[in-house]
C-alpha cells in the first residue's frame, strides 16, 4: 500500500507537518495490518511499482489532481475512488476512468471530477458502455447473486479489452450513511461499547 506525503495530506499546511502525519499514517497501518506492506514516499517511480502490482487501490484524499498514471493499472485492477467530490476535483485521471467498469454509490458521482470531467463531452452510450449501476438500482435487481454478492457475469462481461479494470466511486449518500451508523450503534449496544450522551 502506499500513503503520498504531497496527497495524503496536502491540505495539512508546511511540508514538514504533511512528512510528519504520512509517516505517522503508515507507521500506525503497518502495526493494524502487518501483513500489508505500506510505503510514505513523495518518490513517483515508488508510486508507479505499487499501482503496477495493486490488485485493489483505494484513493480517499483531497487531491484536485490525479494521484497516478491510468496506464499503470494492471489488467482486473480494482479501484475504490471516495475522496474527492467536487466538480473540478478528480483523484483519477481520464484514462484510468476510460479503461474501467464504473459502479457508483448514487448517481450524483457523475457530478464530481472524478466521473464529469472523463464524460463531459461524452455520449450517453458511451457512458452506458462504462457504467455497471448504482448501489440501490442494482441491489434491487436480478444481476445480484445474493449467496455471494456478485454481478451476473453476462453483466460484468466486458468484450472491449480496453475496458479491465473496474472502479467504485462514493461521493457520499446520507441514507447510507444514517445506515451505517445505524448498524454501528446496534454492534456497540450489543457489545456494551461506548456510552450515551445528551444533544
Amino acid at each position: 500500500m502506499y500513503a503520498s506525503r504531497e496527497q495524503h495530506a496536502h491540505e495539512a499546511g508546511e511540508p514538514a507537518n504533511k512528512k510528519r502525519r504520512t509517516t505517522a499514517f503508515t507507521g500506525m497501518q503497518t502495526k493494524e495490518l502487518p501483513k500489508f506492506q505500506f510505503v510514505a514516499s513523495e518518490d513517483v517511480v515508488k508510486l508507479e511499482e505499487c499501482v503496477k502490482v495493486a490488485d485493489v487501490i483505494c484513493t480517499a484524499t483531497g487531491s484536485p489532481t490525479p494521484l497516478f498514471v491510468g496506464k499503470w493499472l494492471k489488467a482486473n485492477a480494482h479501484i475504490n475512488a471516495v475522496g474527492s467530490y467536487q466538480a473540478n476535483t478528480t483523484e483519477l485521471d481520464v484514462e484510468t476512468v476510460m479503461r474501467s467498469k464504473i459502479m457508483v454509490d448514487t448517481m450524483a458521482a457523475f457530478e464530481a471530477g472524478d466521473l464529469k470531467i472523463p464524460f463531459q463531452n461524452c455520449s450517453e452510450e458511451l457512458k452506458k458502455k462504462h457504467l455497471l449501476g448504482s448501489l440501490g438500482k442494482i441491489l434491487n435487481t436480478n444481476d445480484v447473486n445474493t449467496s455471494n454478492g456478485t454481478l451476473s457475469a453476462a453483466r460484468y462481461r466486458e468484450s472491449d479489452p480496453k475496458i479491465s479494470v473496474t472502479l467504485f466511486k462514493s461521493v457520499g449518500c446520507s441514507v447510507q450513511d444514517a445506515a451505517t451508523a445505524r448498524v454501528a450503534l446496534k454492534c456497540c449496544t450489543e457489545a456494551n461499547i461506548g456510552g450515551t450522551f445528551e444533544i
